[in-house]
């Protein structure tokens, strides 16, 4: 004997003279908007674990190495050997953490104890054809890449930056500092830790004059109508970041 069917069992609730309010009546719910992160900068660790695995099932070949660099924005990852980019804004501060890597303690000043650089920034990232603002927090040995980058945001204001040489002098004409150069960072092989012995992997940083293919994906980007909300949604991700930090600063 075949089985009845739910329909059949539920005995036509159709006919049950069940009415549903109103605000349950569409037959189509609108659909749900997408959740937007603002895009951001990241170096792979396996303490990040749910990061992690996404980033070692995602890219295969070559593997997935401790210290590689990935941009992700507007939903899709993308490996970054040079990551080419402009320094927006930047805040450091010294942190001690716990055995899970959280901080537990911070300094805007390194104290004995509270001695693990972190650099919260934001870059303006050059991609082939625009520009992004992309968040981003420097720790310990990536650090150097910003010291490198904020070192040339300072003497990109004064007349010497302008003597390095014609490019730098075209450069310095740009009324925006933070326009007036990019960094391409790539992140070192491995290497033994001197105090522990343990392998880490460091930023470097090489500063380039900006030229014609910059300023123009700079103008290009002035008039993109995403342009004001990207910058907002990135200044508002920095300064919660920050925020979270002051919160554990030490009195």
């Amino acid at each position: 004997m075949a089985k009845a069917s739910i329909a059949e069992k539920s005995g036509g609730l159709a006919d049950a003279g069940f009415t549903l309010p109103a605000v349950f009546g569409d037959a189509q719910p609108p659909a749900l908007a997408k959740k937007k992160f603002p895009p951001y900068v990241t170096f792979a660790h396996h303490n990040k674990s749910d990061e992690w695995g996404k980033l070692t099932k995602e890219f295969k070949d070559p593997p997935v190495e401790e210290g590689d660099m990935f941009l992700v924005y507007d939903g899709k990852t993308y490996r970054m050997t040079t990551l080419k980019a402009s320094l927006l804004t930047h805040k450091q501060y010294f942190c001690k953490k716990n055995t899970k890597g959280e901080i537990v303690e911070a300094s805007w000043t390194e104290l004995p104890g509270i001695d693990n650089e972190h650099i919260e920034a934001v870059l303006l990232v050059y991609l082939d054809n625009r520009v992004v603002p992309a968040n981003v927090t420097f720790k310990t040995s990536k650090c150097s890449a910003l010291h490198t980058m904020a070192d040339a945001l300072a003497a990109c204001q004064t007349p010497d930056w302008g003597k390095i040489s014609p490019a730098h002098e075209a450069a310095q004409a740009i009324g925006q500092p933070f326009a007036r150069f990019h960094g391409e960072i790539t992140v070192s092989p491995p290497k033994p830790s001197k105090k522990n012995g343990n392998l880490y992997r460091a930023t470097q940083c090489r500063i380039v004059p900006s030229g014609a293919v910059e300023v123009k994906l700079l103008k290009e980007y002035q008039s993109n109508p995403d342009a004001q909300a990207e910058m907002d949604m990135a200044s508002r991700n920095f300064n919660d970041r920050v925020a979270e930090v002051g919160a554990k600063i030490k009195a």
